[in-house]
């Protein structure tokens, strides 16, 4: 074989294996089985699905995974004889975006801890981490403080240790992230746009991706397009239904912002800038 051929194999061979992760390849492999921590059974059999099978799991929600990407989960409940359940499901989602998009999603305003290796949210009796391609939700039933914060933290090392990637943030999310930030969501769809603040059930602004992020006075809904034309389309096609729909009243124009008030009397405001489109929300006092 010519050194060139020998070469190219070599590359090759080196490409394949940098893509095939060495741990964590699906949801099941991050799973805490029986013993995980002392005392700890399954409760029942782990429930693992595929694609729309996703549907069995979660028949009301499945939809806004399937809009983010999603490729597979697995799902388990651990119940300790004296101390309580864990139910803890693992989402393997198609990129390091679509698992950050739902962990902020479902996080809800529970504050972000950030760590060396996973992302991790807790408060109460749930536990929301992020690490890659992986989003994982656990929700406790009867633990106390000490013995919750002990299985959050073990959950937490078995992540960085059975996924040990490196996350990829979205860039719109690191391009607006700031300070002053109290929570933002990563949104892939009109679902989750909805999810965020309801524009009504036709996708009047054709979205696929964007940011919303709550400040203290006002929240900001960031919406990114492949190019300035399209974004411009979407937004006027947008101010007319500002002017049209109903779902807005005391309509006004005011240099290149359009403003209006929602029906909780909150202002709206719209400005177009390059590929993108920026909402603003003032929120009542």
């Amino acid at each position: 074989m010519s050194r060139s051929k020998l070469s190219l194999l070599l590359m090759l061979l080196a490409f394949s294996l940098l893509a095939t992760p060495a741990f964590g390849q699906t949801a099941m492999d991050l799973l805490p089985g029986n013993n995980w921590l002392p005392g700890w059974k399954q409760s029942y059999e782990v429930q693992a699905y595929e694609g729309d099978d996703l549907f069995f799991l979660i028949n009301g929600g499945a939809d806004l995974f399937l809009e983010y990407g999603f490729r597979d989960v697995a799902a388990v409940e651990l119940q300790h004889p004296t101390d309580g359940k864990l139910y803890i499901e693992v989402y393997h989602m198609a990129s390091d975006s679509a698992a950050f998009g739902m962990f902020s999603l479902r996080k809800g305003s529970l504050k972000i801890e950030v760590n060396p290796g996973p992302w991790v949210v807790y408060g109460d009796d749930y536990l929301h981490l992020w690490q890659g391609p992986f989003y994982v939700s656990v929700s406790a039933t009867g633990l106390s403080n000490k013995t919750k914060l002990k299985a959050f933290a073990s959950l937490v090392t078995r992540m960085q240790e059975w996924a040990p990637v490196q996350s990829h943030l979205p860039s719109l999310y690191t391009e607006y992230r700031n300070e002053e930030m109290l929570s933002a969501t990563y949104i892939l769809g009109p679902l989750a746009l909805n999810n965020v603040y309801h524009f009504g059930s036709a996708d009047i602004l054709k979205v696929t991706e964007a940011l919303a992020v709550e400040e203290k006075f006002h929240r900001n809904i960031i919406l990114n397009y492949p190019d300035e034309m399209t974004a411009k389309k979407v937004f006027f096609d947008f101010i007319e239904h500002m002017q049209n729909s109903g779902r807005f009243s005391n309509y006004r124009e005011e240099g290149e912002q359009y403003l209006a008030e929602d029906r909780l009397e909150n202002t709206f405001i719209a400005n177009l800038n390059e590929n993108k489109i920026i909402l603003v929300l003032l929120k009542q006092e």
